[in-house]
């Protein structure tokens, strides 16, 4: 079987498959709390967004843009758990 695409013809034809399933498969009305959670991470350091657009731009895979801000989210929650904020305390 012989494939007659290049390489970019391929991602393009997979990310226009692929990115109207990104909405119905990552937004739910029931997760609203976990999505202000991530949109506090998004303001929290806004060059992410900056980054994630590069990506998106270069894979045209929108979602890029779910996976960094989640592990942007993860790490911050990581890190607070190893150092708690001591400010907390004192007020």
């Amino acid at each position: 079987m012989n494939i007659h695409y290049s390489k970019a013809e391929l991602m393009k034809l997979r990310s226009r498959i692929q990115n109207p399933f990104f909405f119905k498969n990552y937004f739910r009305w029931g997760n609203v709390k976990f999505y202000l959670a991530l949109l506090g991470t998004v303001l929290g350091k806004p060059s992410l967004l900056l980054d994630m657009g590069r990506r998106i731009a270069k894979t045209g895979r929108l979602e890029v843009l779910a996976e960094g801000i989640f592990a942007e989210y993860q790490r911050r929650k990581l890190t607070e758990k190893k150092a708690p904020n001591f400010f907390a305390k004192i007020s």
